[in-house]
């Protein structure tokens, strides 16, 4: 699955310097941590490291922050101009997933789209974790 390695690495992340148990993955459940006096799940907490570390690596692919927020055709345009050159193996990762995936017709920026792949992985991964740890 795509980006499934470094979303997992956030998953061990924050069960590991977050003091959080594997059941708090569990979407039923509840828990919430204080983040700068805001409650947040789980969930929420890799959510943000994830978004943080994807959003460094758009920055990366393009400097043209409304590209990833677009919903028309020169996205895929602007997305093949990109020089890949001058990208890491995760960026062009990143890059490729971005210029398969994308159509203008599913009414779905970019952003849209990696945020869709994080959810879809942390459900795979939540059972994962759950059952091999409780």
């Amino acid at each position: 699955m795509f980006e499934q390695e470094f979303i997992e690495k956030h998953i061990n992340y924050v069960f590991k310097n977050w003091n959080v148990n594997y059941e708090d993955l569990d979407q039923d459940v509840e828990a919430t941590y204080n983040v700068d006096s805001l409650p947040k799940s789980v969930e929420d907490i890799i959510y943000d490291y994830y978004t943080e570390d994807i959003r460094k690596i758009l920055e990366n692919i393009s400097k043209d922050d409304n590209l990833f927020f677009l919903y028309n055709n020169s996205v895929i345009e602007k997305l093949n101009k990109v020089d890949s050159s001058l990208l890491n193996d995760r960026e062009k990762s990143v890059l490729t997933f971005l210029k398969i995936n994308y159509s203008p017709l599913q009414n779905k920026c970019c952003w849209d789209l990696i945020l869709d792949n994080f959810y879809k992985v942390l459900e795979s991964l939540r059972e994962k974790y759950i059952n091999k740890n409780l």
